[in-house]
């Protein structure tokens, strides 16, 4: 023979669980969200100040190759070590100008690859945002069916039928 019946503070104590289960829910959803920002930001802001450490880094060493390069033009010297001195000087200017251009560049791209990971990202947190509010609202659902079956089995079986 089944049975009808529960024990009224289990029932309240399952409503209770899933309330707290729906409010941790919605806690996940925030840190989720919170999180993926802070990557994002994160990866942006490690990104330029790298960039702005190589670009200072690269201007002082342009400075001082200039400030040579302008004492070597002005000292008084002449044969086949100033000469070769004056192509190099060149040269070596020429592969700065060239390092300069693949940094911006990598760079550039580093940032494409990070706004591309904030769109990953943030296609990841609608879905995990659209999952977990139908998980809340189905766990709400649950506590208030709960809440019901145990306010009914309250009356049946305690205060009587009307």
């Amino acid at each position: 023979m089944t049975m009808l019946g529960a024990q009224l503070d289990d029932l309240e104590a399952l409503a209770s669980q899933l309330r707290t289960t729906a409010a941790t829910i919605g806690d996940t959803n925030t840190d989720a969200r919170g999180q993926t920002t802070a990557v994002v930001a994160a990866c942006r802001d490690a990104a330029a100040q790298s960039f702005r450490a190589i670009n200072g880094a690269l201007d002082l060493l342009s400075s001082s190759v200039l400030r040579s390069s302008e004492q070597a033009r002005t000292a008084n010297w002449t044969g086949a070590n100033q000469q070769r001195f004056a192509e190099a000087s060149h040269e070596f200017s020429a592969a700065l100008g060239e390092v300069d251009v693949a940094t911006r560049a990598t760079f550039e791209q580093f940032q494409n690859n990070i706004n591309a990971m904030a769109d990953a990202l943030e296609s990841f947190q609608a879905t995990l945002h659209s999952s977990l509010l139908r998980a809340h609202d189905s766990t709400e659902a649950m506590a208030s069916a709960v809440d019901a079956q145990r306010t009914s089995l309250d009356m049946a079986m305690n205060q009587g039928l009307a």
